[in-house]
């Protein structure tokens, strides 16, 4: 069992709106955002970053990202006893204790929307890709659909502004994100309402992927 589960078992215990999802701890149950704890290794022995994770879940990611999460304390490094894994437990469960309640509030994507607020205007195309499935989700299609038909020609703006050899390594290996943006300004331009559906998908996925399956309220299980 690694590091992180042996902690984060320790404190689910005793914390019923916790569970441990494979190596993160998640706040429960699970709607539209991934609300949790992660521990990160750092490059000195037994010293740990913890990280307050914040992820909407109806995008297509292979994994776990942190674009919205933030390291707790400042990015102060905790220190990780391996002989004494329950006061560790007890160390971390008061670090995160009072972001719990912080984390319950963002449950549907209008929240999300509320948390990204103050980064409307930056123009990082996985940023506006996430904002505009974001407005869908919570009914602004006009919204979305514009900013989708924006994005083809950002990632063109991206490959020009780093011209070569980091914009031609882009184009010929492929990435499966600029794939999805490009599939998902189609999809909405030719079916609105349909596109839905896609989301939902990606939402599925993300789910298997992180092993969230359990945290998920029957009818956010059935509603999808």
């Amino acid at each position: 069992m690694s590091r992180s589960k042996k902690i984060f078992k320790l404190i689910a215990a005793k914390r019923p709106e916790l569970v441990l999802c494979q190596d993160r701890l998640v706040v429960v149950p699970t709607g539209d955002i991934l609300r949790g704890f992660i521990l990160e290794t750092t490059t000195e022995k037994d010293m740990v970053y913890l990280w307050r994770v914040i992820m909407p879940l109806y995008q297509p990611r292979r994994g776990e990202y942190l674009d919205y999460s933030n390291r707790i304390g400042d990015g102060e490094k905790i220190y990780v006893n391996r002989k004494a894994y329950r006061e560790s437990a007890e160390v971390i469960d008061a670090i995160i204790a009072p972001h719990i309640p912080v984390l319950k509030e963002i449950f549907h994507a209008r929240d999300f929307l509320k948390h990204v607020d103050w980064m409307i205007g930056n123009n990082s195309v996985r940023f506006l890709f996430d904002l505009a499935l974001t407005y869908y989700r919570i009914g602004d299609v006009d919204q979305a659909t514009s900013i989708l038909a924006t994005l083809p020609r950002e990632i063109e703006r991206f490959y020009e502004a780093y011209g070569s050899p980091m914009g031609d390594l882009m184009k010929k290996g492929g990435d499966p994100l600029e794939d999805s943006m490009k599939q998902a300004a189609r999809q909405i331009a030719f079916d609105p309402i349909g596109f839905a559906a896609l989301l939902d998908e990606w939402e599925r996925r993300n789910i298997e992927t992180l092993g969230l399956q359990a945290t998920r309220l029957p009818s956010a299980q059935s509603s999808h």
